[in-house]
């Protein structure tokens, strides 16, 4: 229970502290249309790991990075699609009809070239 506590510690402050920095980032991005690029999801992805690499090891850290990878390139792929769903079927119906072609998308790259 100890270890867990203190991974979770770690954990908050490693993604707290990206956190800040990348958003320090975003700010001084011009156009702002690019700073999203840079806001919470990168620095949380590399806190994750971080902690990961310390708590359980560089192979299952590896492994994560594979997935953060494969997940990475299956929401470029939705958003190529939600563009065409939402403009046909606007937001909210758009983006659940592409929604499945992210975890699908993902899966088969994390099969495909991860495995």
């Amino acid at each position: 229970m100890g270890q867990l506590l203190l991974s979770v510690a770690i954990h908050a402050l490693a993604g707290g502290v990206l956190v800040v920095c990348f958003a320090i980032l975003a700010e001084t991005i011009k156009p702002k249309d690019f700073a999203g690029l840079f806001s919470a999801a990168p620095s949380i992805a590399l806190a994750s790991l971080v902690v990961s690499d310390i708590a359980v090891g560089s192979k299952d850290a590896a492994l994560a990075a594979s997935g953060m990878v494969a997940g990475g390139l299956g929401m470029v792929i939705f958003c190529a699609l939600a563009v065409v769903t939402v403009r046909r079927h606007r937001a909210i119906r758009g983006s659940l009809l592409a929604a499945p072609v992210w975890f699908f998308s993902s899966a088969i790259v994390m099969v495909v070239v991860f495995r």
